[in-house]
C-alpha cells in the first residue's frame, strides 16, 4: 500500500473517532456536524489527501466541512462554530 493511502486512512480513522458521538446527535437534530480540517502544513501530500478527506466527509451528508490552510493565523474565536455544547438531561 502506497504511503499517500496510509496517510488518508490514519486521517479518516482518526477524524471519525473523534467526531463519532457528535455524528448521533447531528442524525437526531436533523442537522449537519460542522467540520474543520486544517491543512497547508506537514511532511505529507496535504494537497490531495485534504480534497479527498472533504469529498469523503460531506459525500456522507452528514457534514459541513471547511479547511484553513493558515494553521498559524488562525483565530482561536472561531472555534466556536465547530464545537457543540452536550445536552442538558
Amino acid at each position: 500500500m502506497n504511503k499517500q493511502i496510509k496517510l488518508l486512512l490514519v486521517g479518516l480513522c482518526f477524524s471519525v473517532a473523534i467526531f463519532a458521538a457528535q455524528a448521533g446527535e447531528a442524525a437526531e437534530a436533523g442537522g449537519k456536524i460542522k467540520l474543520l480540517i486544517f491543512s497547508g502544513a506537514n511532511n505529507h501530500d496535504w494537497k490531495t489527501t485534504t480534497p479527498a478527506l472533504k469529498a469523503f466527509y460531506e459525500a456522507s451528508g452528514r457534514f459541513s466541512v471547511d479547511i484553513t490552510d493558515d494553521v498559524p493565523g488562525f483565530n482561536p474565536g472561531e472555534f466556536k462554530k465547530y464545537i457543540r455544547c452536550p445536552r442538558r438531561l
